[in-house]
Order: C-alpha cells, then structure tokens, then sequence
C-alpha cells in the first residue's frame, strides 16, 4: 500500500511524530513527505507576530532560541556535519523518505504524480491547506486527516490548547477521512491522552504527537488488513476555535496551566 503525509514546516514539535513513526514497524510504502508553509499563505512577520501574542516576551524568547539553534543544527545534518536529525527534512532523509518538492497538493503536478505513483492513501498531519476535491477523490482508499479533539467539538487550530482551557479531562485523537469541509468527515479511529493537572500544554504536544505515531500504524494496518469501519461524524454544529489570542492565554494562566 502505497501512501505519503503532508505536513507543515515545524522543527519544534511535529519531527517527534516523525522519528517515532519511521523507526516503527509499519505496513505499506511511504512514498514520500510534503512540508508545506507553516499557517499557510501567512508571511513570516505574521507568524513571528502571532507567536509573539501567543507566548509573550518570556517564553517566546524561549521558543525563538530553540527554534533558531534547532533550524542550525537541522542545516548543518543535511551538510553531514551534525549527527542528529531534527527536522522533518532530516528526520524524511535519514529513513530514506523523498521529500517532496510540490507546493500545493491542488496543483496539477502533484495530482498527475499521485496517479503515476498509484498513492492508494494521503495523510495528513497538520497539513496547511485545504484541499480540493479533484485530490480527495484520487487515492484508492482515502485522504484522512489526524486532529486531536473529539471532533465535532474542538474543529479549527490548536485543539490541545482549548480543551485544556476548558478543563477536558482529556485530549482526543480522531483520526477521520477528509471532506471539503474542515474537520469532517468520517471518524476512522479514536484515542484517549488524559490530561494530567502538572502537564503543560508543551507536554501535552508532545505526548499525543507521540501518540498520534503509534495511531497511524493502528490505521495503516486496519487499511492494509481491509479492516477499517467508518462510524459518521454527529451532525451536531459541534464547537469551531480560531488561534488563541493575547487574552486566551492570559485566561488559560489564570488557572494556573502553563504553556511551557
């Protein structure tokens, strides 16, 4: 079974997913990765300035040096002049997975290489782009999406975030298949992660990226094995959160949880 994962640029948390699930054992063909732009068509002074708002001096000081030695580090391993892989780049190179160089999976190009290389199943973690439906309907099998909220409560950006904000006893994976709309769809696959009172919401990031690995092999069998029940998504509006801004997180504090 043939089957490649479109993702999004990030050094910081995503790459975890990634070494945990290429050194695992599991079925089919992975073809290749895609990495596209981080928040999609957003610029890079949008997004410092985001993450700026989202973090606050202290702490995205924090995440600005890590990010800056994690992305040197992740340049001198493709020159083979660092021994750790820590990029989604580097991580795709040192199992011996092509990246693959195509912008938009909307593109022409890309649908004509899905065909030719016969990708029976699109992944996507955390993929920047909504995809049309011309793709959707390509692979053999499916387009499924990874999120990690009980979906249709927690649709939109960063489910983990919200569901600590509201006190959820837990965080949940649902893996379903995509549709035009997003976070619908089919539910294929659902996991459990509690939310422990001392995580922060970095470890809790971490934990359900982790997670999220060992699930895709879960779904990847159950593909392969033609063992896959689809059960329909509530027609319930469900709950729809954008990026949270300066005053979520300081609600978020006032509870006491950290980010970091």
């Amino acid at each position: 079974m043939n089957f490649i994962i479109i993702t999004q640029k990030d050094i910081l948390y995503t790459p975890i997913f990634f070494e945990k699930f290429f050194k695992s054992k599991y079925p089919g063909t992975c073809k290749g990765t895609i990495i596209q732009k981080a928040f999609g068509d957003q610029s890079y002074i949008d997004l410092i300035k985001r993450m700026y708002n989202f973090y606050g001096f202290k702490d995205f000081l924090k995440q600005g040096i890590k990010y800056i030695r994690k992305t040197f580090l992740a340049a001198l391993y493709e020159k083979e002049l660092y021994k750790k892989a820590l990029s989604i780049e580097n991580i795709s190179h040192k199992f011996g997975i092509p990246v693959l160089p195509f912008d938009s999976v909307n593109s022409k190009e890309f649908k004509n290489w899905v065909k030719e290389q016969e990708i029976e199943l699109i992944v996507s973690i955390a993929a920047s782009e909504i995809f049309d439906e011309e793709i959707l309907a390509l692979p053999e099998k499916e387009c499924i999406n990874f999120h990690n909220a009980p979906l249709p409560d927690y649709r939109g950006m960063l489910p983990n975030f919200w569901q600590m904000h509201y006190d959820e006893p837990y965080s949940v994976l649902t893996v379903h298949t995509m549709t035009k709309s997003v976070d619908k769809g089919k539910i294929i696959y659902q996991q459990k992660t509690k939310i422990k009172a001392e995580y922060s919401l970095e470890d809790l990031i971490l934990l359900t990226k982790k997670k999220s690995a060992n699930a895709l092999v879960e779904v990847l069998r159950q593909f392969k094995q033609g063992e896959v029940t689809y059960k329909p998504m509530s027609n319930v509006k469900g709950t729809y959160f954008t990026f949270p801004d300066r005053d979520d997180v300081k609600k978020f504090k006032s509870k006491g949880k950290q980010l970091l």
